[in-house]
């Protein structure tokens, strides 16, 4: 028997990562027997996404409104269509489908990050997040949890018998996206520099000026560029800072590149480097761009923290002091220069969306049964 599934989204996938989840389980969904729609945001970038990632999902666009009106069209939407399960991506105004439901169906609840406990955010806005996720906890079914840290969080204000409704999975990607043709994601063999990459948004707290003065400090010692991807409040002032340190012409800022791109440069980069600081906001957050570079089997710099401490565990060659730029660069320098027979300890393949898909397939159908 056919199951329908409906994602709940908001926002354009260039500024807002929750829909990620939604275009990369469709496919591993459809495969399995589920029928799929995607609530969205009429954008381009969204619209390519979807044909790129996700062209057997049934999209249902809505235009960029007021917070109000988004959430009654969506409610409008799931009254039309009336899935089985209901998967809100991120519980924020826009997205409160629950706990006043618009339709019989078993809801469940993505946790990606703690809006919480983001310091630069307003008072105001730190605790209406702190509101909304706690009422997330008895207004859904089910809760899926992107980090450890989240995971712990929920199960420790359910009571025990719930715990079996809360899932945890990392962000993933598909193969058939990142590495579409093998001859398009080679590391660079030629003559010239050594590439490093950074994908993500450009935000103080996100590391980018911290990379820019490990750069300064590793062109002394070797022939580097770094390839920046994203954008982000930050971006002129990262743009600026490089300047000011003598190494804007080492440094490609190329903004935001939709996922057709990623593969020609993803694939060029001889390391991959992913900044995560010692705070609450990111031993609890999944970095989307972790789960994508291990697609490449390269060294990824970064730190003993959170999901990385869990994707690389203690050992981990790769890992710097967080907020330490001259042990950044130590590290860089060691990830640029490994040598060309190096292999990573992971296995790409668990971190594909097939294998989440599998593990939730299993979790719901252990849901919907304690549910009769």
């Amino acid at each position: 028997m056919s199951r329908h599934i409906a994602f709940v989204t908001t926002g354009d996938i260039e500024s807002i990562a929750t829909s990620k989840r939604a275009f990369g389980m469709a496919g591993p969904l459809a495969r399995r027997g589920f029928d799929v729609s995607i609530m969205l945001e009429d954008t381009p970038s969204n619209r390519a996404r979807l044909s790129l990632e996700a062209p057997m999902a049934k999209a249902h666009w809505f235009p960029r409104t007021g917070a109000i009106k988004e959430l009654r069209t969506k409610r409008k939407i799931l009254r039309k269509i009336r899935p089985d399960v209901v998967y809100v991506g991120s519980y924020g105004i826009r997205n409160i489908v629950s706990p006043l439901r618009p339709v019989k169906a078993t809801y469940l609840v993505e946790h990606s990050e703690l809006p919480s406990a983001i310091l630069n955010q307003s008072k105001s806005r730190r605790m209406l997040d702190f509101v909304l996720e706690r009422l997330a906890l008895d207004a859904f079914d089910g809760q899926v949890c992107a980090s450890h840290y989240l995971m712990d969080f929920v199960r420790s204000r359910l009571s025990s018998d719930r715990h079996d409704g809360v899932l945890y999975s990392p962000y993933a990607f598909t193969r058939e996206v990142l590495l579409p043709d093998e001859s398009t994601v080679r590391r660079s063999q030629m003559d010239g520099p050594k590439q490093l990459l950074y994908m993500g948004t450009l935000a103080p707290n996100y590391g980018i000026l911290h990379i820019l003065q490990a750069m300064a400090y590793l062109r002394q010692r070797l022939d580097v560029k770094l390839v920046v991807l994203g954008k982000g409040r930050a971006y002129e002032t990262a743009v600026a800072k490089a300047k000011e340190l003598g190494i804007d012409d080492i440094v490609d800022f190329k903004g935001y590149v939709p996922e057709d791109g990623l593969p020609e440069c993803l694939g060029q980069a001889d390391a991959f480097v992913a900044p995560i600081f010692d705070t609450v906001q990111d031993i609890a957050r999944c970095p989307s761009k972790m789960f994508m570079y291990v697609a490449y089997d390269r060294p990824i710099v970064t730190s003993e923290i959170g999901e990385a401490a869990a994707l690389f565990g203690k050992a981990y060659e790769f890992y710097f002091e967080p907020g330490n730029v001259i042990d950044m660069a130590a590290r860089l320098e060691d990830a640029l220069t490994c040598p060309p027979d190096w292999t990573p300890d992971w296995s790409s393949a668990d971190h594909e969306w097939d294998a989440r898909t599998e593990k939730f397939d299993q979790w719901l159908l252990t849901l919907l049964s304690r549910k009769r």
